[in-house]
């Protein structure tokens, strides 16, 4: 009897003993620091992410706030479980480790990512939006395609004194507006050509790159970046663009607004948010037009997506709950960009169009040009920028 009392309370002990280990593991497991770094995101997007997170981990966060030009950054981010930060030449440049494949079925396939190492959480978009007043006065619906945006700002010309107008000074989207038209001449594939070309081919002269054609080999739709910025030479010289357009300035934008001289502008969602309502919401926003619908095509859209460092699983179950459908909706809502999850509730029909084109476009959101190759080199990016500027100043 005796010995079976020690044998049960030598079991006891035991068990008593594993709760304890255990209870001190997961506490330990639960208070550990979850660091995470915010790479070249805007403030208040990055605060819009720290604030969804703090919600989903009690234990202590440490967040640090990078540039793509910080001294010493890989070494920084060595430590750094996971990084938020835009999609884009650096997440390509930067070592990282596999998500569960499960999550990517909480988003729509084409915003889903081949790679299993990259996972969306926000999308920008760059959005072409047209006078409301303007379509209702020639009678004319949303152009659906290249020639269509042609003839409608051919007619805009008696009207308004820039038909065609945006903030070309900014090398982002002077570099985003020539992703577009890539993209609308040729489609994925061309698009993903040119990227390639400008970010292999680093030592490239620009006439060299105004000449690579950029559609070999497709019946009458070959092309070049020449072409393109002939293109603009010509809206330049037919008044249907300012003919400084491209040292134009955000100021500028906004001083056409308000005196209603502008009947179709471009620029990135997030810009969109900084507009007074009351001008842009006078303008009907839609998706770059495309010439041709039969191939296929992806959006320019920037996009902040998260990457892991770690190959700790420690903090899997936090970031995974990023792209969960009530976290997706209050990071569309807090930040007013568009959501990736597939029934998420968006901020505004902005913010759900973002999603819809992404998801409808066989190739999904892509990084614009200045986000796929300049990211890590602004100087390079202001080189080639000035060329194109000074193509565009000289007379054809």
């Amino acid at each position: 009897m005796k010995k079976k009392v020690i044998i049960f309370f030598g079991v006891i002990s035991c068990i008593i003993a594993c709760v304890l280990i255990f209870s001190i593991f997961s506490y330990k497991k639960s208070k550990k620091t979850l660091d995470i770094a915010y790479v070249n995101l805007s403030k208040e997007v990055s605060l819009v992410i720290q604030n969804q997170v703090s919600t989903l981990y009690d234990g202590k966060i440490q967040n640090y706030e990078f540039s793509f030009d910080e001294q010493d950054l890989e070494k920084k981010l060595k430590k750094i479980d996971y990084i938020f930060t835009l999609d884009g030449e650096f997440v390509r440049n930067t070592e990282k480790k596999h998500f569960d494949s499960d999550l990517f079925n909480k988003l729509p396939k084409s915003i889903r990512r081949t790679e299993k190492n990259i996972l969306p959480v926000l999308l920008d978009n760059y959005e072409i939006a047209y006078s409301k007043d303007l379509l209702k006065e020639l009678n004319c619906k949303v152009p659906t395609n290249l020639i269509e945006l042609n003839d409608l700002l051919k007619k805009s010309k008696s009207h308004v004194f820039s038909p065609f107008f945006c903030a070309g000074k900014d090398n982002k989207t002077l570099f985003a507006l020539i992703s577009c038209f890539v993209e609308s001449f040729g489609g994925k594939k061309s698009y993903e050509k040119f990227v390639e070309v400008i970010s292999l081919n680093k030592n490239i002269s620009f006439d060299e790159l105004l000449d690579v054609q950029l559609n070999e080999g497709e019946k009458d739709g070959e092309f070049t970046l020449r072409n393109i910025l002939d293109l603009f030479k010509n809206w330049q010289q037919n008044e249907i663009v300012h003919p400084n357009w491209f040292g134009a300035t955000k100021t500028d934008l906004n001083y056409f607004l308000q005196e209603e001289q502008v009947g179709v502008i471009f620029l990135p969602l997030s810009e969109h948010r900084t507009i007074s309502r009351n001008l842009i919401s006078k303008f009907e926003v839609s998706r770059f037009p495309v010439i041709n619908q039969k191939i296929d095509h992806c959006l320019i859209a920037p996009s902040v997506v998260v990457i892991k460092k770690t190959k700790n699983e420690l903090f899997d179950s936090v970031i995974n709950e990023i792209v969960n459908d009530k976290i997706q909706t209050q990071l569309s809502k807090n930040s007013k960009w568009g959501p990736v999850s597939l029934k998420s509730q968006a901020y505004d029909r902005q913010a759900d169009d973002v999603r819809f084109w992404a998801s409808s476009c066989k190739g999904g959101q892509t990084p614009d040009l200045y986000n796929a190759v300049f990211q890590l080199n602004k100087e390079r990016g202001n080189e080639l920028a000035n060329q194109i500027r000074s193509y565009l100043s000289q007379k054809k």
